[in-house]
């Protein structure tokens, strides 16, 4: 019994959606989202690289956001096609 309940927690700690590496991965991957439409908002076009949004807040809000994204921990498809409302863009 005590076996299934250590199983218990270890599935609750890291494969829940509500363990603390799920909600790490999500957070990071919003506030890489929001700095991707801040710097559209500040130049008038889509970022390319990584190097476009270290001038925005994210340096700020993540201190790893750099290590994130060269590591492949987050991934981002570079597009030039995002409409300016990230509202309309949750649709697809």
């Amino acid at each position: 019994m005590l076996g299934i309940v250590v199983l218990l927690g270890i599935w609750w700690n890291y494969f829940s959606r509500h363990s603390i590496p799920h909600e790490t991965i999500h957070l990071h991957l919003k506030l890489t989202a929001s700095s991707i439409y801040e710097f559209h908002s500040a130049t008038g076009r889509w970022p390319t690289g990584a190097d476009d949004l270290a001038r925005t807040t994210l340096p700020q809000h993540s201190p790893y956001w750099r290590t994130l994204l060269e590591n492949d921990t987050v991934a981002v498809v570079w597009r030039s096609d995002l409409k300016p409302d990230p509202k309309i863009m949750r649709r697809w």
